[in-house]
């Protein structure tokens, strides 16, 4: 046997006398056809049970592959039912729903392991075995470990140990055996272009995507992933640009940065995205015509943000250079704009005195709100209403934009990437205003945050529109912050922004007018952009065309 496919992890036989049903393949045809369709995890952990067993057992060659196929049809069937009780659940998951997640997870690893046994005893038939017979084994162990990847990174969970080095055994495998460009009968790809895809998913950020978004990430990797280059490390001048993919680790393609590495080119190959990048930067151009028209804005915004970040993680990007420290800190959480709002409202009203960051109306007339150093405010602990779900984090690491945090206690009600939250310590008086930007959930919950203002204002607004004016909606006023470069702006809910769209913003009990002219960003059902007043615009106006170009 090949010695790439001896690294392939199989359990060891254990001596066990079979049930009937599992005894030969006409048996267990007939057990498969007439299970009953009882609850979804009730079935799930039967078709788990028989398929664990008779991979931990010695089975003739010819069964072992007629019950791969078998089961594989009877769990493709099924993982619909699971998927329905945890697909679009909100993190971290209830207890049904982890059941199901847990039990498809592990449904896919018992066929992945089925099918590494076909291979390997196949694979040692050497008369018989036919190198297209191997290419559909290989090319369907990827595309197994391609779903499994897909079940965590939309579901926000870290991937399974040896995951990633058994996707790359088996790319070696074929690159030996010279199949890389094998399109197995009934495939609609090669397996060197599965493997580009999976690489490239690796390389998506896949934990701060927004939900749902996994899916539309995979259908750019069906359209470009093609695009993408695999070369060998000898051919290497520079390393800008390129992602390393060691073959004999488990990990996803890392990015190399600018510093020169020695690689062992035995062990290590190059991926090259340049084509890719470019790609999606000529894709973007129709899109943001389409968004020009206001009856397709907010679906193809939502496009448009997705592409600049796969062409940020597929790209060459600084903040893959950041280090981080350790940090031990423990800091309280609030989740959701709503209880954002509710929250910094009832702190503002039973303040006595707000101190120097008061924010007068007069101001976001004639200046918006600035955060400064040395700002200081007086400490108000009020009691917050039961309604207000407060969550208690541990710092696990800083960087110089956010902070990864990992939960202690009193699980939130629910948080996914792009939620907006509120977060101080304990002996700090100022809720600082954060974006969720990653999800990692497993035994513990691990979320990854960018600062966006040192603090907030709880505002209302509604948008005025042919003369219609509807009614007012809770969000949240940031500061503008001259170290970052950042203009003052306003969180909303999602939907509500369009370019030059006129809102009123009610602040305690004054009402001033403004008009939305740049979305910063789209989270999970709110829009943060930035915004001018009436003043603004008409000083704009009154300006030369040279210097309000520079605006």
């Amino acid at each position: 046997m090949n010695a790439t496919l001896e690294s392939l992890y199989v359990p060891e036989p254990v001596a066990s006398q079979l049930s009937s049903h599992l005894a030969d393949a006409k048996s267990l045809h007939d057990w498969l056809i007439g299970l009953p369709q009882v609850q979804p995890l009730d079935l799930g952990r039967t078709l788990y049970d028989a398929l664990f067993t008779l991979n931990r057992s010695k089975l003739d060659r010819d069964f072992r592959l007629q019950a791969l196929e078998q089961f594989q049809t009877k769990i493709d069937i099924h993982l619909p039912a699971l998927e329905r009780l945890y697909h679009g659940v909100a993190v971290p998951q209830r207890e049904r729903a982890e059941q199901a997640w847990h039990l498809a997870r592990d449904l896919l690893l018992e066929l992945i392991c089925a099918c590494k046994l076909v291979l390997r005893e196949e694979s040692s038939r050497r008369f018989v075995f036919g190198q297209r017979n191997a290419a559909g084994l290989l090319l369907r162990l990827l595309q197994l470990s391609q779903r499994v990847l897909m079940l965590c990174y939309g579901n926000y969970y870290p991937v399974p140990e040896r995951v990633w080095l058994e996707v790359h055994l088996l790319f070696r495998h074929a690159w030996e055996q010279k199949m890389l460009d094998e399109v197995p009968e009934g495939a609609s790809v090669s397996i060197q272009q599965l493997y580009k895809q999976i690489l490239l998913l690796g390389l998506s950020d896949p934990h701060s995507l927004l939900p749902g978004e996994i899916q539309k990430v995979q259908e750019w990797l069906h359209k470009l992933a093609n695009y993408a280059t695999l070369q060998a490390v000898s051919q290497l001048a520079d390393p800008a640009g390129f992602f390393l993919i060691q073959l004999d680790r488990d990990v996803p393609p890392q990015f190399m940065g600018h510093r020169p590495m020695q690689l062992d080119g035995r062990h290590a190959i190059l991926l090259n995205t340049f084509e890719v990048v470019r790609r999606l930067h000529k894709e973007l151009v129709p899109l943001e015509k389409v968004a020009a028209s206001s009856s397709h804005f907010q679906k193809a915004t939502h496009h448009i943000d997705l592409l600049r970040r796969l062409i940020r993680a597929w790209g060459i990007t600084p903040q893959r250079l950041f280090n981080r420290m350790r940090n031990n800190a423990s800091v309280l959480l609030v989740c959701g704009l709503w209880s954002a709002h509710q929250l910094l409202q009832r702190e503002r009203l039973q303040a006595e005195d707000v101190g120097a960051l008061e924010l007068e109306p007069a101001q976001l007339e004639t200046d918006v709100p600035t955060a400064e150093a040395g700002d200081e405010v007086v400490r108000v602990v009020p009691p917050v209403s039961p309604e207000v779900h407060l969550s208690r984090w541990q710092v696990i690491n800083v960087s110089p934009g956010g902070y990864a945090l990992q939960l202690e206690t009193a699980q939130p009600e629910s948080i996914t990437v792009g939620s907006v939250v509120l977060i101080r310590s304990e002996h700090v008086d100022r809720w600082n205003v954060a974006v969720v930007r990653w999800v990692r959930q497993g035994r513990l919950l691990d979320i990854g945050l960018q600062l966006l203002a040192p603090f907030a204002e709880a505002v209302r607004v509604r948008r005025k529109e042919n003369d219609q004016v509807e009614h007012y909606e809770p969000a949240l006023l940031l500061p503008s912050v001259p170290e970052m470069k950042q203009p003052a702006s306003l969180i909303a809910p999602a939907g509500q922004f369009a370019p030059l769209r006129e809102f009123d913003v009610m602040r305690m009990t004054d009402e001033v007018s403004i008009r939305a002219i740049r979305r910063m960003d789209h989270g999970m059902n709110v829009d943060q952009f930035e915004f001018i007043t009436p003043a603004q615009l008409e000083a704009l106006l009154e300006m030369p065309a040279a210097q309000a170009s520079s605006f």
